[in-house]
């Protein structure tokens, strides 16, 4: 039977294969009837970690399968078997959790990325992406005060962070904190003038402003 054309687009755009799930996603099925049996962390994950030297492996299956979702579980693997070994080179293991937190935040794990993060920030204090990343999990949880502080941070030692003064701006708006956020929101459009978002943004202030009068 044919289904309507607006039904057939209603669940392309839901089960849309360009958005992968999270490793851990609660709705993720493990499709290896149609990917093939292999295991992705005995399979790629041995063939990776036995190595001595950068290699290539290729990993295949039809569109949509879960590909992308079975290859950051095993980035996932990955990283945490090299955080287990002992006696890691501080810059590595920084940017292990580095990593580490950006998986988390994928897979929505906002808490435990925050943690990555403050465990990175014990090797590199100064690192700016680090306080970014924490400040942008810290927001999406509603830790508003918290994520303006590592918004801060960010800033000190990249003050040309277009992302940062946009963020920044976002959770001082949702504090209620409407100078500071048009303040912020004002130079991240001297960073990139034309940026919708952050012009869309600061009219929302405006509004709001003339709704109180």
């Amino acid at each position: 039977m044919t289904q309507p054309p607006d039904l057939v687009d209603r669940l392309s755009n839901t089960f849309d294969p360009s958005r992968p799930l999270p490793p851990s996603d609660q709705f993720y099925v493990d499709c290896h009837a149609v990917r093939g049996n292999d295991n992705i962390l005995r399979e790629l994950g041995r063939k990776i970690e036995r190595s001595d030297q950068p290699t290539c492996q290729l990993y295949t299956g039809h569109r949509g399968v879960g590909k992308t979702t079975e290859l950051l579980r095993l980035k996932q693997a990955l990283i945490q078997a090299w955080l287990d070994e002992p006696n890691q080179k501080p810059d590595l293991l920084a940017d292990l959790l580095i990593q580490q937190g950006v998986l988390f935040s994928i897979s929505r794990r906002y808490v435990a990325a925050i943690a990555s993060y403050d465990q990175a920030l014990k090797i590199k204090p100064d690192k700016p992406e680090i306080w970014f990343n924490r400040g942008n999990a810290l927001g999406i949880l509603g830790r508003y005060e918290e994520a303006i502080a590592s918004y801060d941070e960010t800033l000190k030692t990249m003050p040309d962070k277009h992302e940062a003064w946009f963020n920044r701006g976002i959770a001082l708006y949702e504090l209620g904190r409407y100078e500071e956020a048009t303040v912020s929101y004002d130079y991240a459009l001297k960073l990139r003038q034309n940026d919708q978002r952050v012009l869309n943004h600061r009219k929302i202030i405006v509004l709001d402003k003339l709704e109180q009068h």
